[in-house]
């Protein structure tokens, strides 16, 4: 409203001049124009009551007063009312004034012109896929008025890559033998609503959870269990159409309580000879590193069966056997496994060959030698003589066991 909407008369003269004849000034409902220190209001423009004062000038003089009001715009069937885009929360969404958009006769209202009426919400949970949408209501306020019950608004599925889903693990998984072992998986969506893992698919091939769990190894095959110890990752990925895409979470396998190979059945063997105290049964010396195939067998005593690869032994009772895989249940490191063991006293004996057991290298037998010095103590003479003796002078010595056989 301006003050030339505001027309003066008087009764047998008419119309008075604005500025000339009187001044126009306006107040606020039930403010007391009267007094000297409430000031006037600009020319009001939003709807609600307010008061017009009339005072003469010049020619006319006392003051005149009205109360009028600015009525607000009511809203129409056609006018437009949207949400913006929201992210599936596992729980209600939804919006604040600034996130709608209120158009009304081509003019866009401002987000003090309306209100979302409360509890108008509907579909407003889940994600909503092609044509759905989730809808609400406002009403106008201020320079406005009536109620809208077409607010529609998308919601998004949840990205699992996104920070709001957390995947948690335990650290360390304990390593079992038995190859039970499996870390807890939480899979949580905005520090709150704990996902449930997909466990089988219905005959329209829908999964009955909203993420399906999956443990690679290092070359990223899938494997039922993260064992043995070592890195793995874990992903996490969307069965659910309120998320989307996978998360992987890496996890780090360590062997910190596993069964222990300390007094298990530790069996050599050179070729298909079983390697014992006796002599006999020793590799030969070749010049080369020897290394015996080795078995490892541990036991266990148990009235059940400890797992997978356990067979039961005929005795004692409620024992249990497990031949071991070497390079995956055990290493073997073989050491000194080159020359012939030897005792103090100069004897061929058992040595250490690998850690754990003891078995020697048997000497290798030759009839005799060219040399300056006596053969090396890993030659023996005839059946396995070890004293040598020289002969002839001036020329390479012929060294030969002073033991012709044993």
């Amino acid at each position: 409203v301006e003050s030339a909407d505001v027309i003066a008369g008087v009764t047998g003269i008419g119309e008075l001049g604005e500025g000339t004849d009187y001044t126009v000034s306006f107040y606020a409902e039930g403010a007391d124009y009267e007094d000297e220190s409430v000031e006037p209001i600009a020319a009001p423009t939003n709807a609600g009551t307010y008061q017009v004062v009339v005072t003469g000038t010049g020619n006319y003089e006392g003051t005149l007063a009205a109360e009028f009001q600015i009525l607000p715009i009511e809203l129409t069937d056609d006018t437009t009312v949207e949400g913006a885009t929201k992210t599936y929360t596992g729980s209600e969404v939804t919006l604040t004034d600034d996130e709608v958009t209120v158009t009304y006769d081509g003019t866009v209202l401002a987000s003090g012109d309306f209100d979302i009426v409360a509890g108008s919400y509907g579909d407003n949970v889940d994600a909503t896929l092609e044509d759905a949408v989730a809808t609400f209501a406002i009403e106008g306020t201020g320079n406005y008025t009536g109620t809208i019950e077409a607010g529609t608004f998308k919601i998004a599925p949840a990205d699992m890559e996104d920070t709001t889903v957390a995947v948690a693990l335990d650290p360390t998984i304990i390593e079992t033998l038995d190859g039970t072992t499996v870390p807890t998986v939480t899979v949580t969506l905005n520090a709150g609503k704990t996902l449930v893992a997909s466990t089988e698919r219905d005959a329209d091939g829908n999964y009955d959870g909203e993420y399906l769990l999956t443990f690679l190894d290092e070359d990223n095959n899938p494997v039922a269990t993260p064992l043995p110890a070592g890195d793995y990752t874990v992903n996490v990925t969307s069965t659910s159409p309120n998320f989307t895409g996978a998360k992987n979470q890496p996890l780090h396998v360590e062997s910190t309580a596993q069964d222990s190979v300390e007094g298990a059945a530790v069996t050599l063997k050179n070729g298909v000879t079983t390697i014992t105290s006796t002599a006999s049964t020793w590799p030969v010396y070749t010049g080369k590193a020897i290394e015996p195939t080795v078995e490892v067998v541990v036991t266990k005593t148990s009235a059940t069966s400890p797992g997978e690869g356990w067979t039961k032994a005929s005795s004692p009772a409620n024992t249990w056997r497990k031949t071991l895989v070497a390079g995956t249940d055990y290493t073997v490191t073989y050491a000194d496994n080159v020359n012939v063991s030897r005792n103090d006293s100069g004897a061929a004996q058992a040595g250490d060959q690998r850690s754990q057991t003891r078995h020697g290298v048997f000497p290798k037998s030759e009839g005799g030698a060219l040399s300056a010095m006596p053969p090396t103590a890993n030659f023996t003479s005839g059946q396995g003589g070890r004293a040598w003796s020289s002969s002839g002078a001036g020329r390479p010595r012929r060294w030969r066991s002073k033991k012709a056989s044993t």
